[in-house]
């Protein structure tokens, strides 16, 4: 029985995907924050649960704009406001296939699907709509990403655009 568990648990701890380190989540952190606008910050978050059809990102990165507000009506009467956000997720380049499968099985059947923004040599960087500015699709919203979206260009080859139809994207991107 012992052989059986130790077995199990040895098998998990394989199929497990990848996480970066810390130094590589620091690493990616100090890579965007040399390219992003002034007015942006970058850090390592923990707080997201996983995109609809991934799971287990490498590591997750939110970017915020902490001198501006975005507010969007929660209910009738009261208004939320907060600062406009990304939250990017970050996939070792070796799961290409599965984002790809995901982002084209999730793109018919959820509102949410996830949303290649761009890739590296190591990495394949992923939101999805629910994470660009909390939900919140508005000229008004995606007005504010424009230039952090622009400065991704310096960090990573850039594939989905802010304001973008999702419906007009391909998944198909066999030129990685």
């Amino acid at each position: 029985m012992m052989k059986i568990v130790i077995t199990v648990i040895f098998w998990a701890l394989l199929t497990l995907p990848a996480s970066v380190s810390s130094d590589d989540s620091e690493e990616l952190v100090r890579l965007f924050a040399s390219c992003i606008p002034d007015n942006w910050t970058v850090a390592v978050s923990t707080d997201a649960g996983p995109i609809r059809g991934l799971s287990h990102p490498a590591a997750q990165l939110i970017f915020t704009e902490s001198n501006r507000w975005l507010t969007c009506d929660e209910s009738i009467g009261h208004a939320k406001a907060f600062h406009p956000t990304l939250l990017l997720q970050v996939f070792l380049k070796d799961r290409q296939q599965e984002v790809e499968s995901a982002s084209k099985r999730e793109h018919i059947r959820s509102d949410y699907p996830p949303l290649v923004v761009g890739f590296n040599d190591q990495y394949i960087f992923v939101t999805s709509p629910g994470y660009i500015n909390q939900g919140l699709r508005s000229p008004e919203a995606d007005a504010v990403l424009t230039d952090l979206w622009k400065s991704f260009a310096r960090c990573m080859t850039v594939e989905y655009h802010i304001g973008q139809d999702t419906s007009e994207i391909q998944a198909d991107t066999g030129n990685r």
